[in-house]
This record gives structure tokens, C-alpha cells and sequence, in this order.
């Protein structure tokens, strides 16, 4: 079991969540996601993983979870299915959470990424109807071309999706 102590769980936590929300606030703004929110959240989880006792992490089991997601990743943009920013931060996370919690932390990033489809969906139509019934101005033809989008900002899903399925896990979480 691991040794660990209340505030450097909270703090590699802490940092865990930060840099999602950054990552959802950029996809959801530009939808793009910086690269550079990836390459910290590996990062940190390297920094997280040797500063804990030698031997309590399992390399293989997190290292191949951030793989095999990755490869799993290229397939799926491979078909346009994902972006390349959302396969990279979702390879990020799967390192945090390795072989053990990837089914948990994906079913939590599906069911979010489903409702957050669902909400989409609703706010286009109703944004649809409403450009339908009220003359065009300068701030609904904004509202327009939102609507007009296709893309979703699945990184708000997936960053979502990783906090729920963190914030159910007891201490100390992801690291074990």
C-alpha cells in the first residue's frame, strides 16, 4: 500500500484537476487543445510517481495504459472519430490511471462525453428555433454560427469524465 501523505495527495490531485479544467476551458473556447496541457499532466505524473516510495508504482500497468490508448486513439482518428488533441490528453490520463482504473475513468469520459452530446444537441435546436422566429442581428448571427458547428469540444467530456472518476476514488486515487 501506498505511503502517502494528505497534502501531497491533494496537491498532485489538485494539479491533476487544474490542468483539466484548462484543457476543457481551451477546447470549449478555441477547440483546440494545447499540447503543451498534455505533455504537463505526463509530466506531473512522472514528477508525482518518483517522489513516492520505490516500487509502489506499477510502470508497466500505467505506461501501457497511456499506450494502448494511444494506439486505440490513432484508430479512432484515423476514422475522424477524435481529434489529435483529445487523443493525447486522453493518453495523459490513461497514464495516471493505468490498467487498473481505465475502464472506470472511460466509462466515466463516455457518459459524460454522452451528455454532453445530448446538451449540445438540445442548445443548437433551441438556438435554431430561435434564429427562425427573430430577426437576424449582429449578436444572433453569432448565435448562428454556433450552431452551425459540427465539431464538439470532447475535451470538456473527457476532462469531465476524469474529475468524476477521480472524485470517486478514495485516496490516494489515480497513484497507487
Amino acid at each position: 500500500m501506498i505511503e502517502y501523505s494528505v497534502p501531497f495527495y491533494y496537491a498532485a490531485h489538485g494539479a491533476f484537476v487544474l490542468l483539466l479544467l484548462v484543457a476543457a476551458a481551451f477546447d470549449v473556447w478555441k477547440l483546440i487543445l494545447p499540447n503543451m496541457v498534455s505533455i504537463v499532466l505526463a509530466a506531473v505524473f512522472c514528477a508525482v510517481a518518483i517522489l513516492l516510495p520505490p516500487g509502489e508504482i506499477e510502470w508497466w500497468s500505467h505506461l501501457g495504459a497511456g499506450a494502448a490508448v494511444f494506439v486505440v486513439g490513432l484508430l479512432a482518428f484515423r476514422f475522424s472519430l477524435l481529434g489529435a488533441g483529445d487523443i493525447k490528453l486522453l493518453t495523459a490520463i490513461a497514464v495516471w490511471a493505468g490498467f487498473d482504473y481505465l475502464p472506470v475513468l472511460l466509462v466515466c469520459i463516455a457518459l459524460a462525453g454522452g451528455g454532453l452530446a445530448l446538451a449540445v444537441l438540445l442548445v443548437r435546436h433551441m438556438l435554431r428555433s430561435l434564429t427562425l422566429y427573430v430577426p437576424m442581428s449582429g449578436s444572433l448571427a453569432a448565435v448562428q454560427a454556433v450552431c452551425e458547428r459540427t465539431k464538439l469540444p470532447y475535451g470538456l467530456a473527457i476532462a469531465l469524465g476524469s474529475i468524476w472518476a477521480i472524485y470517486d476514488l478514495p485516496p490516494p486515487g489515480l497513484l497507487y
